[in-house]
């Protein structure tokens, strides 16, 4: 009896450690799929949950089902609210090609994140220190 084809969200699925660059323990994360059906457009369409994203949002998105199936595209979201109600600019960087690694790309079990995260909008209004972040940090799965 052949075995049933996993979606292609399902390799994401599961729990992360998540470290710096120098490999010094940040925050964990949880990848879990919330949704499957149609969407606003009238297509197919996963969702998944990243909880305690950058240890500080609920960071839920639209899988793409793209070319390359193992492409994590965060895309862009302004305002992206934090755990505590704080808004932030977010924006997943693109491939770095100077780096041998292939960012926010799942390789195994390993995940290199690159992002943006910057208050600058906010800071003021929401009565907290400033903050910008060219973020990259290594997501390690779970077993």
């Amino acid at each position: 009896m052949p075995s049933e084809e996993k979606e292609p969200w399902e390799k994401f699925a599961g729990a992360y450690k998540v470290y710096d660059t120098s490999n010094v323990y940040l925050y964990e994360i949880n990848i879990s799929h919330v949704f499957n059906g149609i969407n606003n457009i009238g297509n197919k369409s996963d969702s998944l949950l990243i909880e305690n994203f950058g240890g500080n949002f609920d960071y839920r998105y639209e899988f793409r089902n793209l070319i390359d199936k193992n492409g994590l595209d965060l895309f862009h979201k302004n305002p992206l609210m934090d755990l505590t109600g704080n808004n932030w600019y977010f924006w997943s960087n693109s491939d770095d090609l100077e780096t041998p690694q292939i960012e926010n790309y799942l390789t195994n079990d390993t995940i290199y994140l690159s992002y943006l995260l910057d208050n600058t909008p906010y800071w003021v209004e929401d009565g907290v220190p400033y903050f910008n972040c060219e973020c990259r940090e290594i997501a390690v799965k779970q077993n």
